[in-house]
């Protein structure tokens, strides 16, 4: 699975690994079997602070708990994984509470930096089939139906190799589904700074039309283009980037359509160009005067 800046496969592994680590650790040690409670208890803590769950309806309410079941499940299955690796081993001497810290530390690393974010769906829900069923983690985004697909695959094969200029024609995007722009950006998000600055300028051309945003669903999807946008290597992305940042911010947008305290952390050091519209956003999410 691929996904934008700064959402490398190193920051993922930084959360996944260890939050997984946790239970088998906790199964090598020979801890008792009802300790997946705990992990179970982490795991789902975890998940509903990077899902959108309502709660305040029925269905969500039944969501949640199938969502614990098989947190549990995964769990034990883990725990297991731990107890097959001391029976051909040893017992891990490990604390249990060095197992449950590793798992805990990396759920609120995660919380902090992917709450509420729709990629992460994805690479959960590609986590969870790469457990059951050994598959790779490169699987491409789902699309909502083969036309977006034959579509966007055009799409892509016209813009990838192309002048950074093919990006500002309007009849390249005309071909796209606008009665749900947020199914598309999230396809369009899986090459995203992946190598064509003419396609990231396409991309963030596509963000900026009227009929996108704000009828954009799922504001993550906005904070993850800009981010990239404002991180490109090409000048023409990087102010289209700040362009859009400019007018979500003259909009009144919500704070989770920008870049988070996390971005400017990883972001470092930034293009001179982007300095001050990243200091406007820095101020606008509440976090003062952007310094260094």
């Amino acid at each position: 699975m691929k996904l934008p800046a700064p959402y490398s496969r190193a920051g993922l592994a930084m959360v996944m690994i260890p939050l997984y680590a946790g239970p088998i650790l906790a199964g090598w040690g020979s801890a008792p079997l009802s300790v997946v409670v705990v992990f179970a208890a982490i795991f789902t803590l975890y998940l509903t602070a990077t899902r959108r769950i309502d709660v305040t309806r029925l269905s969500g309410v039944a969501h949640l708990g199938l969502l614990a079941l098989v947190q549990i499940a995964i769990c034990i299955a883990l725990f297991w994984l731990g107890r097959v690796a001391a029976s051909l081993t040893s017992a891990l001497p490990i604390s249990l509470w060095i197992s449950i810290g590793l798992t805990l530390g990396a759920a609120a690393l995660g919380m902090r930096r992917y709450r509420h974010q729709p990629e992460m769906d994805q690479l959960l829900d590609q986590a969870l089939t790469s457990i059951n069923h050994f598959t790779s983690f490169d699987m491409p985004i789902d699309a909502d139906t083969d036309s977006l697909v034959s579509k966007g695959a055009g799409f892509r094969a016209r813009l990838w190799d192309a002048p950074i200029t093919e990006a500002n024609a309007e009849n390249i995007l005309d071909a796209f589904e606008t009665e749900n722009p947020a199914s598309v950006l999230q396809w369009m998000l899986a090459d995203f700074r992946e190598g064509s600055d003419t396609y990231d300028l396409a991309v963030l051309h596509f963000l900026a039309r009227d009929d996108v945003w704000p009828a954009q669903s799922h504001d993550s999807f906005v904070a993850i283009t800009i981010e990239g946008g404002l991180s490109s290597p090409h000048v023409a992305v990087r102010t289209k980037a700040a362009q859009i940042a400019a007018m979500l911010m003259d909009r009144n947008a919500p704070h989770d359509a920008l870049p988070d305290a996390a971005w400017f952390d990883d972001a470092h050091p930034l293009h001179a160009d982007v300095v001050p519209t990243a200091d406007r956003i820095h101020r606008y999410i509440g976090l003062g005067r952007l310094r260094g």
